[in-house]
């Protein structure tokens, strides 16, 4: 009987994107959990649209301390559902009201030891990728011109 391996985060993506080479095809069941994931691949293996390029930039940066769904896990709090985005501070220097106030916060302590290391689109798709998840109605791309009119509640 052959051995199965469970893929999960960045080696899930490192294997499609390594199988799909130059094509652009669209695959079913990549992304978060039990999910049904649609993601259009560019020929780089990125995908094209933001919500599935956060998808992407979600499970090679923030699924390892957050988890696959986003749920949280020890001391990293949830990003999607129940007690997400809280409005008051909580330990913070600020509280979360739009998605440019998440955006500053994430970009000023996110990933841990490695704050602001990522580029600023990076930092937006993961961004439109979870508060779509969360239930928010977006704009085709989250950015920093859109993002104070953007409520997390």
């Amino acid at each position: 009987m052959p051995t199965v391996v469970r893929l999960g985060g960045m080696a899930r993506w490192d294997v499609i994107a390594s199988a799909l080479g130059a094509s652009a095809v669209l695959l079913a069941g990549v992304g978060c959990g039990p999910k049904m994931t649609t993601v259009g691949v560019s020929g780089d293996g990125i995908p094209r649209d933001a919500w599935s390029r956060g998808v992407y930039e979600y499970n090679r940066n923030c699924a390892g301390c957050h988890g696959e769904n986003g749920e949280g896990e020890d001391d990293a709090p949830p990003l999607i559902g129940e007690g997400a985005w809280p409005q008051t501070r909580d330990g913070r220097d600020m509280a979360f009201e739009t998605a440019a106030d998440a955006y500053a916060y994430v970009k000023e302590n996110m990933p841990p030891m490695e704050a602001g290391e990522l580029a600023d689109g990076q930092y937006w798709v993961i961004l439109h990728y979870l508060l779509k998840e969360h239930g928010r109605k977006l704009p085709a791309e989250l950015s920093a011109e859109n993002a104070a009119g953007v409520t997390l509640r």
